[in-house]
């Protein structure tokens, strides 16, 4: 798809702050086929991800901010993202915060679009774009009983075939497949995205920053909604990035390789199927965004285990904060 459209400076970047299990990889792979892009996939997930694994291995906090003192550290905790993820040998310094950040604020692409969770920026909001960027936010969120139950269903499934329980965590050395899905606690114990317990507190105060020092009116899209109106929500993105729209864009290549393409910290091609492809696989193989007819009923609270209950229960209030603030067509 052309970007030839695109014709207002400051317009074409888009920065997505979203919730696990909203439906955000899904409409990154949608909007990734504009011709002069570039696409970042969770970038600064993958660098809290390396922080965690370097303090893991060598009891030491690894900076935020590349510097020449630290530079052996950033190269050690690059050979540990590799070993653990099988992926091939980066430059330590792209993993950091302040080497990612100049490199989405710097891009010359006609169309740049990031989608980050918002954990990432926890004691970090200096590591959104500058105003200078001229980015357009877009926070995706999800009723919690949905997104939190569907995201310990997968982290368990996902992390267990990775085997990174035994991995990253002491409490569950040597947790393989013949555990106990009951020990998993998705409030403290995630190996990827980290703790969820605050998740939904953590949007609320990356929105608050974004209206305040950023994007005055930034787009808030509910998952239920947009399945309701993919065409709508869709047409509302583009006209807020400065996107071209056309009705194309509704439906894509089912092929996983323009995830390919994804730009990622250490520019290490494909991290993202490579390192999680169960938990992404419906995304990386989508082709179009499945439309909801009926929004979805909540599960019974009875269904649920006791660590989804608390992160949805601490979480509900500053979702609905959210909520009242949502794009209705």
């Amino acid at each position: 798809m052309s970007a030839a459209a695109v014709n207002q400076p400051g317009q074409g970047r888009l920065y997505f702050i979203c919730v696990p299990r909203s439906g955000s990889t899904s409409l990154l792979k949608c909007l990734s086929f504009f011709e002069d892009s570039d696409v970042w996939f969770e970038p600064f997930v993958i660098c809290r991800v390396v922080r965690r694994q370097f303090a893991r291995n060598t009891g030491r906090a690894l900076p935020t901010e590349w510097d020449e003192e630290h530079a052996v550290d950033f190269d050690r905790a690059a050979a540990f993202m590799q070993a653990s993820n099988k992926l091939p040998t980066s430059e330590g310094k792209k993993f950091a915060f302040s080497e990612v950040k100049q490199a989405i604020d710097n891009s010359t692409r006609q169309i740049v679009i990031v989608k980050d969770m918002a954990t990432s920026f926890s004691n970090r909001l200096e590591y959104l774009p500058s105003p200078a960027a001229g980015f357009k936010f877009v926070f995706m969120i999800r009723d919690p009983y949905h997104a939190i139950s569907s995201y310990r269903k997968a982290s368990v499934a996902a992390f267990r075939k990775l085997g990174h329980y035994h991995a990253l965590t002491k409490k569950y050395h040597g947790f393989t497949m013949g555990g106990n899905d009951s020990d998993y606690d998705v409030s403290v114990d995630d190996p990827y995205y980290g703790s969820q317990r605050t998740c939904y507190e953590k949007l609320r105060e990356v929105w608050l920053h974004v209206c305040k020092e950023l994007d005055p009116s930034p787009l808030v899209i509910d998952t239920e909604d947009f399945l309701a109106d993919p065409k709508g929500f869709l047409q509302k993105i583009c006209q807020v990035g400065g996107l071209p729209y056309d009705d194309g864009l509704l439906h894509w290549d089912a092929s996983p390789d323009v995830t390919m393409t994804w730009k990622e910290p250490g520019g290490i091609p494909g991290m993202m199927t490579n390192s999680l492809s169960d938990f992404h696989l419906t995304a990386a193989t989508s082709s179009h965004i499945h439309p909801r007819k009926v929004r979805k009923p909540r599960p019974d609270r009875a269904s649920l285990t006791e660590d989804v209950l608390r992160v949805v229960d601490r979480g509900m209030p500053f979702y609905e904060e959210l909520y009242k603030h949502r794009f209705i067509p």
